[in-house]
């Protein structure tokens, strides 16, 4: 028999994933189009005929859901560790990963089009919309594999409960400053150019959109469950999870991990 969490997990994420498709159509409408300008466009049901929509909408959906699950599910149990004798938080590592990705991936995007404003006067337009989605794709699995060991040699540093917090943290203020950098060379691209949809730094605007959609569902997981995860390191090492007991000393007994100022 199922355990009900595999049951609501087989029947939410689907929906979920089709939630995160739908919010990802509409950032991409929100950073090509403004709100006044909505009235302009053509909404049907044609458009899931459309292979670019599914790349626009489902494809970051399924993405989106997919690490964020990775990098959710192991903080629902608060002893997961990140030391070498504990339990690893590998998947967590790689759902995070891929956020930190998208920010590199938006913020190459965006300097090839400075490197085409320098240049040339202007950035390059691709003229068929695979090419572009192939360089973006090219581009964010380059920088998953990246991100990837990075985030792991940064957690072997800090084996302690707050590794989760500190990464959504260091990648949240990331995503902030490269939007920052990001959409000022976009105004620019705009402004020189005449289809902006079709240039990088379009594209690299809209990852990073993305990216804080990511951080939002970690972030809600973390503030929730924030309290309960501090409960149980104020009497477990933080470091193999062993109970501290009614006089705990200045380090833990079963691996010597230094309790003061954890």
């Amino acid at each position: 028999m199922l355990k009900r969490r595999t049951v609501l997990l087989l029947i939410g994420f689907p929906f979920y994933v089709l939630l995160l498709s739908f919010l990802s159509i509409l950032l991409w409408l929100l950073v090509y189009h403004p709100i006044e300008a909505w009235s302009e466009i053509d909404f049907h049901w044609s458009w899931v005929e459309q292979p670019e929509w599914w790349m626009i909408g489902v494809v970051p959906g399924l993405l989106i859901a997919t690490t964020q699950y990775l990098f959710i599910v192991p903080l629902f149990d608060v002893r997961v560790r990140v030391a070498r004798d504990g339990r690893p938080l590998l998947p967590s590592l790689i759902g995070a990963a891929f956020v930190g990705a998208l920010g590199m991936t938006a913020m190459i995007l965006a300097l090839t089009d400075v490197v085409g404003l320098l240049f040339r006067g202007e950035a390059r337009e691709y003229d068929a919309y695979w090419s572009l989605t192939t360089v973006v794709l090219s581009v964010l699995a380059c920088s998953w594999l990246i991100w990837t060991p990075l985030l792991a040699i940064f957690s072997r540093r800090r084996p302690h409960r707050t590794t989760p917090g500190r990464l959504v943290g260091l990648l949240l203020g990331g995503t902030i400053a490269e939007m920052v950098v990001i959409i000022p060379v976009d105004l620019l691209v705009r402004y020189r150019g005449q289809c902006y949809c079709a240039t990088a730094s379009f594209h690299g605007t809209w990852l990073a959109v993305l990216a804080l959609l990511w951080l939002t569902g970690p972030g809600i997981v973390l503030a929730v469950t924030s309290k309960r995860r501090r409960a149980w390191l104020s009497h477990h090492c933080a470091n193999c999870g062993y109970a501290k007991g009614p006089s705990p000393g200045p380090v833990c007994p079963e691996c010597s991990y230094a309790w003061v100022g954890q």
